[in-house]
């Protein structure tokens, strides 16, 4: 027999055995990773771990919401001060007897132009109902509140003291309370207002969209709330604030 008779023989034998080979190696692992499949299929989860999925799942979702609606009130709040500064000029030459109407109005987002600094809220981390606790000696807060909201943060910049409250739906509150001979800085576009009395006390009341803020005054403090609740619930938590010492 030739030399290159043997060497195609053999090519034709080692194909023949290496084709078996790979036929049966494919099967194999084929089965394989059907009887993979099929104990996958038959694992029992716990209950446990379904119930802690979807409660992150809901936490996640909350989250998103949460900083879409503050992304909201930061771009809405920001419009408020050309309208507010013209207010102020009105009551201050129709009320020349009485000091201006003054308000400091401060949400997520304030510039202070004199140190050219600027100060961000940013998303903080969740805090369940009745963890968190003010701890200054002397602020106001409101009485009532409407039922699953609790306070989530207080700051306090210069004079100025803001508390921010939240529901489980990821609905936020803001309650800012500054010296009443605080500088006013408001702006407003597109907006719906009307003048208010609280507590004895003039203020005014502005709706857009839903979100809902009131500004008045209260002893010798200018007050700011600002919320996604209806106007009869804001007026009731602007007539509950009172006094808190330490």
């Amino acid at each position: 027999m030739k030399m290159k008779d043997k060497f195609e023989e053999d090519d034709k034998l080692f194909g023949g055995l290496y084709y078996q080979i790979g036929k049966h190696h494919t099967g194999n692992v084929s089965e394989y990773l059907d009887n993979i499949n099929k104990n996958l299929d038959e694992v029992e989860y716990p209950d446990e771990l379904n119930l802690w999925f979807n409660e992150f799942l809901t936490d996640h979702e909350r989250k998103k919401r949460t900083l879409k609606r503050k992304k909201w009130l930061n771009t809405f709040s920001r419009r408020i001060a050309v309208f507010i500064i013209l207010f102020v000029i009105v009551i201050t030459m129709t009320t020349l007897s009485v000091e201006a109407f003054r308000v400091k109005v401060f949400n997520i987002v304030t510039d202070i132009r004199e140190k050219y600094s600027k100060i961000e809220f940013k998303e903080r981390d969740t805090i369940k109902q009745g963890q968190y606790s003010i701890t200054w000696d002397l602020y106001l807060y409101p009485e009532y509140l409407p039922d699953g909201y609790y306070v989530t943060d207080a700051q306090k910049i210069g004079d100025i003291k803001i508390i921010h409250f939240s529901d489980e739906k990821g609905k936020n509150l803001e309650f800012s309370q500054s010296p009443i001979n605080s500088s006013l800085q408001v702006d407003t576009e597109n907006v719906q207002t009307k003048n208010v009395v609280i507590n004895d006390s003039e203020g005014m009341l502005i709706e857009k969209n839903g979100v809902h803020i009131i500004i008045w005054t209260k002893g010798e403090s200018a007050l700011y709330m600002i919320g996604e609740i209806s106007e009869e619930e804001i007026f009731k938590i602007a007539e509950s604030v009172v006094m808190k010492k330490k």
